[in-house]
């Protein structure tokens, strides 16, 4: 899916980390996780470098993945939330 611009991942509450897979997505302008009670682990810059046109990522209802956020100063528009 290459030509893939926004993706929103909700009420997935067994995920617990976005495999590298991801890096595919070289044409992802957004990436919304929501209500991912598990997720633990935030895309590793390795992943990260890979989305060079990802502009938004918004992280909303993951308890645990703000405790282990990486710097994630290449995204433009980043937020994060338990709520």
């Amino acid at each position: 899916m290459p030509k893939l611009r926004c993706l929103w991942i909700d009420d997935c509450p067994l995920l617990q980390v976005l495999m590298y897979g991801i890096f595919n997505l070289i044409s992802l302008k957004v990436l919304t996780l929501s209500k991912c009670k598990k997720l633990k682990h935030p895309p590793s810059r390795d992943v990260m470098q890979w989305l060079t046109k990802l502009w938004s990522l918004q992280i909303k209802g993951c308890p645990y993945f703000k405790e282990s956020c990486i710097n994630l100063s290449m995204v433009q528009d980043f937020s994060s939330s338990s709520n």
